[in-house]
Protein backbone atom coordinates (compact mmCIF):
# COMPACT_ATOMS: atom_id res chain seq x y z
CA UNK A 1 0.00 0.00 0.00
CA UNK A 2 1.43 3.37 -1.01
CA UNK A 3 0.77 6.79 0.41
CA UNK A 4 -0.62 8.92 -2.43
CA UNK A 5 -0.02 12.58 -1.63
CA UNK A 6 -0.35 15.40 -4.14
CA UNK A 7 2.55 17.84 -4.11
CA UNK A 8 2.60 21.04 -6.10
CA UNK A 9 5.95 21.76 -7.66
CA UNK A 10 7.02 25.42 -7.54
CA UNK A 11 9.99 26.41 -9.69
CA UNK A 12 12.96 27.75 -7.74
CA UNK A 13 12.86 31.03 -9.69
CA UNK A 14 9.30 31.72 -8.55
CA UNK A 15 10.13 30.97 -4.92
CA UNK A 16 13.17 33.23 -5.00
CA UNK A 17 11.25 36.06 -6.65
CA UNK A 18 8.48 35.92 -4.05
CA UNK A 19 10.97 35.79 -1.20
CA UNK A 20 12.90 38.79 -2.52
CA UNK A 21 9.73 40.83 -2.92
CA UNK A 22 8.53 40.04 0.58
CA UNK A 23 11.97 40.74 2.07
CA UNK A 24 12.19 44.14 0.41
CA UNK A 25 8.61 44.97 1.41
CA UNK A 26 9.38 43.92 4.96
CA UNK A 27 12.47 46.13 5.03
CA UNK A 28 10.55 49.11 3.64
CA UNK A 29 7.69 48.76 6.13
CA UNK A 30 10.11 48.13 8.99
CA UNK A 31 12.01 51.29 8.13
CA UNK A 32 8.81 53.34 7.89
CA UNK A 33 7.65 51.91 11.21
CA UNK A 34 10.98 52.71 12.87
CA UNK A 35 10.87 56.30 11.58
CA UNK A 36 7.31 56.79 12.84
CA UNK A 37 8.13 55.29 16.25
CA UNK A 38 11.23 57.48 16.54
CA UNK A 39 9.18 60.57 15.70
CA UNK A 40 6.57 59.66 18.32
CA UNK A 41 9.23 59.05 20.98
CA UNK A 42 11.01 62.31 20.13
CA UNK A 43 7.73 64.22 20.41
CA UNK A 44 6.96 62.64 23.78
CA UNK A 45 10.47 63.35 25.06
CA UNK A 46 10.25 66.98 23.91
CA UNK A 47 6.90 67.35 25.68
CA UNK A 48 8.33 65.90 28.91
CA UNK A 49 11.38 68.17 28.76
CA UNK A 50 9.21 71.25 28.15
CA UNK A 51 7.00 70.29 31.08
CA UNK A 52 10.00 69.80 33.37
CA UNK A 53 11.49 73.12 32.27
CA UNK A 54 8.19 74.85 33.01
CA UNK A 55 8.03 73.24 36.47
CA UNK A 56 11.61 74.25 37.13
CA UNK A 57 10.88 77.85 36.10
CA UNK A 58 7.82 77.92 38.36
CA UNK A 59 9.86 76.56 41.28
CA UNK A 60 12.55 79.21 40.76
CA UNK A 61 9.88 81.89 40.63
CA UNK A 62 8.29 80.55 43.81
CA UNK A 63 11.54 80.81 45.79
CA UNK A 64 12.34 84.23 44.36
CA UNK A 65 15.24 83.51 41.98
Amino acid sequence: MTNATNYSVIPVEVMNAQQNVSESSFLIFSTISAVINTAILATQLWSILKHKAKLSANQREAIGL
